[in-house]
């Protein structure tokens, strides 16, 4: 697959839409996982929280296209299983509020 030139990539407004509920969905998680609160505009506030969000993203973001697809669209891949999102009030035990 061949990769465009940074000036000519144009992203779609659905991709646009994506990447900020990604970016949402890594700040709730990793306050969920810090015991961190989420500030009103539903991003985390401490540099631990925002370090472990940021941390998600970049992984999302260098992990190969080819292996993403493979993991979710092929044949025998994680698409076998049913998405449910999580609720709005879901809560977990902060297990990385020790460690970080």
């Amino acid at each position: 697959m061949t990769r465009k030139s940074r000036q000519d990539i144009e992203f779609s407004p659905e991709c646009g839409a994506a990447y900020e509920r990604l970016i949402v969905l890594a700040h709730r998680l990793s306050a969920l996982l810090t015991g961190d609160a989420l500030s009103p505009d539903g991003l985390t506030d401490t540099p631990r929280s925002q370090a472990l969000a940021m941390s998600m993203i970049f992984f999302l973001l260098r992990a190969g296209p080819d292996d993403l697809h493979a993991m979710f669209f092929a044949e025998g891949s994680f698409n076998q299983l049913r998405f449910k999102p999580l609720p709005a009030d879901f809560t977990c035990p902060p297990v990385l509020a020790d460690v970080l």
